[in-house]
This record gives C-alpha cells, structure tokens and sequence, in this order.
C-alpha cells in the first residue's frame, strides 16, 4: 500500500500484493512550464479525461471487494507533456525531464512485475497488467486491445498458432492450454464478464469483434512491452473505456470502478488462481 514516486511526483506507483497491474498514462494534468509541450507531427496531446480516477477507483473498489490490492502506476504529468504509452522519443519529444518521466513510469512497472513474480513463486509465475484509457467513439462500450487489429478479430482464427503468438495473452495462453479465441472473446474473457457486469465491451462472446469501419483500439506501447507477446512474464490489456455514462460524472466513474474492479477479479481468479496470495478472496 505504500506511494513513491519519482524524483519530481511526475510519476507514482502504489505497491500491491495482488498480480494485477492497473496502469493509467493519459489521464494526469500537471504541466510544469519548465518541460517543453510535445509537438512532433506523430504527438497526440488529447487527455484521456478521468482515467486516472477511474483506475485509482477501480484499485480502490478491487481490495474492497478482495481483500488484496492491486499495484497501480499513474502518470501525473498531462499528455502534451508526457506520453508514456509511446515509445520514449515519441512520449518524450525530445524533452529530458519527460524522458526521465517515461523511463520512471516504465520502471515502476518493471518493479510490479517482479515484485509479482517474487510473490507468485513456482506455482504460478504470472500476472496481468491492465492498461487503462479512455475513447471518444461514437459507440460507447470498451475496447479491449490484445494486439490484433480489427481485421484480425474479424476473419482470423485466433487460435492460429501465429496469430497466438502477436498477442498480449500469449503467455496465459501458452501457460494454462486455454484455447486463445476463448481467451479473449470467450465465456470467460474479460470482454464477457465486462459485459455481464454492465458495461458493454469488445472483443466478448456478444461482440467478438468490431464491424468494418468501426474504430478500434488493438493495444500500445505498454501493452506490447509489459504484456507476454514478446515474451514478457506477465499478460496485458488496454482498456478503452467510452466517455459518456462511463467516465463523464462522478457517479459514472464509481459505477465503471466497481464494474471493472469485479470483472478483473472475476478474470484473475479463473485464469491466474496459482498466482494468488492468501489474503485475496477469490
């Protein structure tokens, strides 16, 4: 439970003891005029409004329900300043003190991860990091992303051996002989048991994939590099979640806490049960 942060609170990271990661990078506001704004023509600069919250929330809403708590990592500074999910000259820009921002947001999710690992011992050497964002689609459910695109979702087998190994989930996959398809838009996937909880989701066993033409986020940075694709110890997820009746008031965010909080249990304790401590009540 204790938050440290990095040299200049650009960056904290509360310790948990459950092995699950909520990481949100688009959701701070400071902007110290001494860091220049992110202005390369590949920058995006729009804040994903409230994401911290609800991840801070949804940590919050998860010990509740569990008894044990996540690990949380959140980027305080707004996104002109810093974008930690882009690769570092990108989410820097050049600018040293957001560099040093990024790298500390990475750390601290390298930190969770072997802080996982450690407790986890030989049973069950695994974890999820849940990567949580916001979008301004016109449909308002959430997007999961496992690092296939749209297209991939619509017309692939996703137990193809290749298409396994580009996902986020590879390692779980590859771990516990789930077929992969059930996975991510199964009975048991985060996307069903999302949707069950209320919040409408894609990919799920109601909408495994979106229809051409519909936006979609496949997952970035942080899902490639702390998920299991490229043979990570742990898996990964981005979480978009939609603005309207989701994030936009203060009621919205509690609801989408709680709901997200009693969907990542119910994901953790089907999929990842060796890799919990005692103290969760799963």
């Amino acid at each position: 439970g204790e938050t440290v942060t990095d040299a200049r609170g650009f960056v904290a990271y509360t310790a948990g003891d459950a092995p699950l990661v909520i990481a949100a990078s688009h959701g701070g506001d400071l902007r110290p005029p001494d860091l220049r704004d992110r202005t390369c023509a590949a920058c995006v600069t729009v804040t994903d409004a409230h994401t911290r919250e609800v991840a801070l929330a949804t940590a919050d809403s998860f010990r509740a329900r569990t008894g044990c708590r996540p690990h949380v990592v959140v980027a305080h500074l707004a996104r002109v300043k810093l974008d930690a999910n882009r690769p570092p000259g990108e989410g820097a820009d050049g600018d040293a003190a957001a560099l040093a921002a990024h790298t500390a947001y990475h750390a601290f999710l390298d930190t969770a991860r072997a802080r996982i690992l450690r407790r986890g011992g030989a049973a069950g050497r695994s974890g999820l990091v849940a990567d949580v964002h916001g979008h301004g689609h016109a449909i308002a459910r959430a997007e999961l992303g496992y690092l296939l695109d749209a297209p991939t979702l619509r017309s692939a087998d996703l137990n193809a051996p290749a298409l396994v190994a580009a996902s986020s989930l590879r390692g779980l996959a590859r771990r516990t002989g789930t077929p992969h398809e059930a996975l991510v838009r199964g009975a048991g996937s985060l996307g069903a048991t999302l949707t069950a909880h209320g919040l409408a989701a894609v990919p799920s066993a109601a909408v495994p994939a979106p229809l051409a033409g519909e936006p979609y986020f496949d997952g970035g940075y942080t899902t490639a590099r702390h998920g299991s694709r490229d043979g990570g110890a742990l898996d990964a997820v981005q979480v978009e979640l939609p603005f309207a009746g989701a994030r936009d008031t203060p009621a919205a965010r509690a609801a989408t806490a709680g709901r997200l909080a009693r969907s990542l249990a119910a994901f953790l304790a089907t999929h990842y049960r060796p890799a919990l401590p005692a103290s969760c009540r799963l």
